[in-house]
């Protein structure tokens, strides 16, 4: 997950932003972390930011215009280096209009309801459809939340 801080540095910070990009693939991709081979790495855009139509936080609108920027820089990397590449980008500003409830708690972070939107699409983008019934509901949410309280946790 790259790309949102970085951002903030328009496009005067595009270039470095790929070559860094490219140099943290690189280096990664050049470990063995379990010892016998290199690891599997997918790239995550940022979301977009949601317009959650209040006058106390932003529209968003210069900020999906930078995001949008390094969005397509990290497709361009990560085509380069046939990494993987998720574009949460288009897929959450497409998605936040046919939602009747707001995703993100401020525009930039998900809610609850935003995480299990993003969940779903991470895990079909990368695994395919979920497989028909034998889904353990109780498991799923133990997951839930025990990554709640890790929320909680880093959040405050």
């Amino acid at each position: 997950f790259f790309g949102y801080n970085e951002s903030f540095r328009d496009e005067a910070g595009l270039a470095d932003f790929k070559k860094e990009l490219a140099d943290f693939i690189t280096h990664t991709l050049s470990q063995k972390y379990n010892g016998s081979s290199e690891p599997r790495l997918v790239l995550f855009s940022p979301i977009a930011h949601e317009d959650l139509g209040t006058p106390n936080l932003s529209d968003g609108k210069d900020n999906n215009r930078r995001l949008e920027l390094y969005t397509a820089a990290m497709k361009e990397v990560a085509d380069a280096q046939r990494i993987p590449f998720i574009d949460l980008f288009h897929a959450t500003r497409d998605l936040y209009p046919k939602i009747d409830q707001p995703l993100t708690i401020n525009g930039i972070h998900l809610n609850e309801l935003g995480n299990r939107y993003l969940a779903t699409l991470v895990d079909s983008t990368l695994f395919g459809p979920a497989p028909a019934g034998n889904i353990d509901e109780g498991y799923l949410e133990q997951v839930r939340e025990a990554v709640k309280e890790k929320s909680f946790f880093w959040f405050n």
